[in-house]
């Protein structure tokens, strides 16, 4: 679903001393997020990545999975890696220092 359709939730309630900040937030649809307040399923985050633990119904053992069809955080590790990496000024990429 995209973002914009999202909710966003605090994974450790900020009642409870929860920072709202990206390490303790996740994006959930409005039926998701209501299903998590019932107590259907719980989430936590383990290195910034949220995990789910399923509902029973869905799963007897209630394995802890986390959603692996968008690879977000691999694509800031890239962007951190590469972007956001400052250029020295003898880089050879940055077209401002590059010899003429």
């Amino acid at each position: 679903m995209p973002a914009e359709w999202c909710e966003v939730h605090h994974v450790i309630p900020w009642q409870q001393g929860g920072p709202t900040d990206v390490d303790n937030l996740v994006l959930l649809c409005r039926r998701h997020h209501t299903a998590h307040h019932a107590g259907s399923y719980r989430i936590e985050m383990r290195h910034g990545v949220p995990w789910v633990q399923l509902p029973e119904g869905h799963d007897p053992e209630r394995p802890w999975v986390r959603n692996t069809t968008h690879q977000h955080h691999r694509i800031a590790d890239r962007i951190a890696r590469t972007l956001l990496q400052p250029q020295l000024p003898w880089d050879d990429t940055d077209p401002d220092t590059a010899a003429a």
